[in-house]
């Protein structure tokens, strides 16, 4: 019966497999008792159980479950899964048909999934967008609203295409990790959650290059996040995608930290020490300096910045503040030798 579903569309020649693979292979197991004596069936045997358990014992030894039958979670893009469960972003979410499987198997009947790889329960209107290459990024959207789309999740960004399709003045992306995807809908819905969230990048596509990431030169007039965050997420993106060495990163973070009092308490703080840092690396000890004391007062309590804001003031030629500096480095470091080099140097 399988076998005549299978002829009469390709769509059940998976199911007809996994119905027969049985059947033939109980069939060659009695040919093969025929066909062998059986010290030779005996032997056949103890090598297929050598080769069952070695790899079983070798997995034990590393530290691994010895039987373990699951998901090969490699494909999945699961992390994003999980981002867009507790997100509450599944309701009306595009997802390519390649992870639709497994949205569906996991999901139904909690959640609607956009296309799954049954592809005769898809009309025909489907298959033509999602088997264009050429589509521009308004198309997209104008598909996109016809579908009722708030959200999206792409897999095999890397490679995928669409991934370019989704313009940032209409869609914010709010997750990027690993090779994964996430857009939202600028709409009121949303406002808070892309204001929490929000990247500053798009995304082109060659066919040569595959996908690359772009940060986005102008914040949309959209978007609710403030001026000075929106730098700050520029910087540390940048950051990752240059370098430390970016001069790029390095202006997004001096334009974050210009307004003082704009950033987050702890984000002022952390990006003060952390722009301080290189600052001083780069051998610019009075803007360091500056940035130091920033964040020491902000309640900075860590070691290496006080070692740092010492180091600038040593530079500078700030004996005085140095010394003080380093005072204060010997009075709350933990590691003996760097009391007594921090002692060292106050004393100077």
């Amino acid at each position: 019966a399988m076998a005549a579903l299978a002829l009469r569309s390709a769509r059940f020649g998976a199911d007809f497999a996994l119905y027969a693979a049985p059947a033939v292979a109980v069939a060659l197991s009695r040919l093969g008792e025929k066909a062998r004596a059986r010290a030779a069936a005996w032997g056949t045997a103890a090598v297929l159980a050598a080769l069952a358990v070695a790899p079983r014992v070798q997995a034990a030894r590393a530290g691994s479950a010895p039987i373990a039958i699951g998901l090969d979670e490699s494909a999945l893009p699961l992390d994003a899964i999980r981002f867009v469960e507790a997100s509450g972003l599944r309701e009306r979410m595009y997802n390519d048909f390649e992870t639709g499987s497994y949205l569906l198997f996991e999901g139904f009947p909690r959640h609607r999934v956009f296309v799954d790889p049954r592809l005769p329960a898809y009309p025909p209107e489907l298959h033509a967008l999602l088997g264009r290459s050429d589509l521009t990024r308004a198309e997209w959207d104008l598909a996109m609203r016809r579908f009722g789309v708030d959200s999206a999740l792409l897999a095999y960004a890397g490679l995928n295409r669409r991934v370019a399709w989704w313009d940032p003045e209409t869609w914010a992306l709010v997750y990027r990790a690993h090779d994964a995807r996430v857009f939202v809908r600028r709409s009121p819905r949303w406002r808070a959650f892309i204001a929490a969230h929000e990247i500053p990048a798009t995304f082109t596509f060659t066919s040569a290059e595959g996908a690359a990431t772009v940060p986005l030169a102008r914040q949309p007039a959209s978007s609710p996040v403030a001026a000075c965050e929106w730098a700050r997420r520029t910087g540390e993106l940048l950051f990752e995608l240059e370098g430390p060495g970016s001069a790029g990163a390095r202006a997004a973070y001096e334009r974050a930290l210009a307004p003082s009092g704009c950033l987050a308490p702890d984000d002022e703080r952390r990006l003060a020490a952390f722009s301080g840092a290189l600052a001083l690396a780069e051998g610019r000890v009075a803007a360091a300096a500056a940035r130091l004391e920033r964040a020491l007062a902000l309640g900075d309590g860590d070691v290496t910045t006080r070692v740092n804001l010492a180091l600038a003031l040593e530079r500078a030629g700030r004996s005085r503040d140095a010394s003080a500096a380093w005072s204060a480095v010997a009075a709350r470091a933990t590691d003996p030798a760097l009391i007594e080099k921090a002692r060292a140097r106050a004393r100077q």
